[in-house]
């Protein structure tokens, strides 16, 4: 994280992707019950629908900065 912007190297259904994202919570908001909706520094909407499908090292890298 780097000036309020966290960081995030992504592999997408549309292949890979590098984006910035403010680190606020109306950034990241709840999808469904596991999920998780980002919303870039672009406004491009990115969707994790389950964490449970991030590895372990994922999940926790995740939640140590998006944890809201």
């Amino acid at each position: 994280m780097e000036h309020g912007y966290l960081e995030f190297d992504v592999e997408t259904d549309k292949g890979p992707r590098q984006f910035l994202m403010k680190w606020q919570a109306k950034k990241g908001t709840d999808y469904g019950e596991r999920g998780k909706m980002l919303i870039d520094a672009n406004d491009n909407l990115y969707l994790v629908e389950n964490l449970a499908f991030l590895t372990d090292f994922e999940q926790k890298l995740f939640t140590r900065y998006i944890y809201w």
